[in-house]
């Protein structure tokens, strides 16, 4: 992802800041379904699922980042 140049993540950090709470949901959701559907889950599987799920959730929060206030940076007198 390009930054705008201010630290931020532009349009797509805006929508998934707004969109935040239904990618979450929906990531969990979809490692429960796979969960859910597997025959007989084995340890790896659920390791697997729940890093998928860590991974993911670490993803949808790096964009989401609000860009560092250009105000709150000092500048020597």
């Amino acid at each position: 992802m390009r930054s705008n140049g201010r630290g931020g993540t532009g349009l797509v950090g805006r929508w998934v800041e707004a969109s935040k709470r239904v990618l979450r949901i929906t990531a969990v959701a979809m490692a429960a379904l796979a969960l859910g559907f597997w025959g007989r889950p084995s340890g790896q599987v659920v390791l697997g699922l729940t890093l998928a799920v860590l991974v993911t959730l670490a993803i949808i929060e790096f964009p989401a980042r609000p860009a560092p206030r250009s105000d709150a940076v000092s500048t020597p007198t």
